[in-house]
């Protein structure tokens, strides 16, 4: 077998390699295939355009409070993308990119709302996802996938 490294860890096997995820290929685990063919039908409504993730880069970006201070339904925020000419959603083709990278670069986001009509009320889900973005933890995902946002609202 492959010796140990220095820090008692076979390189091989290694999902992280300075602080960076390593890419997953179908050999690593007899059931990332498996996995991968469960994304087909994602893969068919991302291309539809019936399910947009945020792009985590906007949420990111240094002032975007300023520009989204509160969680908008998708319709508003597709609003938003026309009127000011700025990117909140990842296109169809981005958005399959992610979830096929293998290195794990779309997130999902769900828990209960905290009202009927809102799912983010005060505010403190979205400072908590930009902090979680912000950090070094969450500086591999491109994507988000958060109900509200990313699906049509009545």
């Amino acid at each position: 077998g492959v010796p140990l490294n220095s820090a008692g860890i076979r390189p091989t096997n290694m999902l992280y390699s300075m602080g960076k995820a390593a890419a997953l290929t179908a050999a690593d685990h007899k059931g990332i295939p498996l996995l991968a063919a469960l994304d087909e039908a994602l893969v068919a409504v991302l291309r539809s355009g019936a399910i947009k993730l945020l792009r985590a880069e906007f949420l990111r970006a240094d002032g975007s409070e300023a520009m989204l201070p509160k969680l908008l339904h998708r319709q508003e925020l597709e609003r938003m993308e026309l009127e000011r000419g700025i990117c909140v959603f990842l296109t169809p083709e981005d958005a399959v990119a992610a979830l096929r990278s293998l290195r794990r670069e779309v997130a999902g986001l769900t828990y209960g709302w905290a009202s009927p009509d809102h799912p983010d009320v005060t505010g403190e889900y979205l400072a908590n996802v930009r902090r979680f973005l912000r950090h070094p933890l969450g500086e591999h995902v491109t994507a988000l996938f958060w109900d509200f946002s990313s699906l049509p609202q009545k």
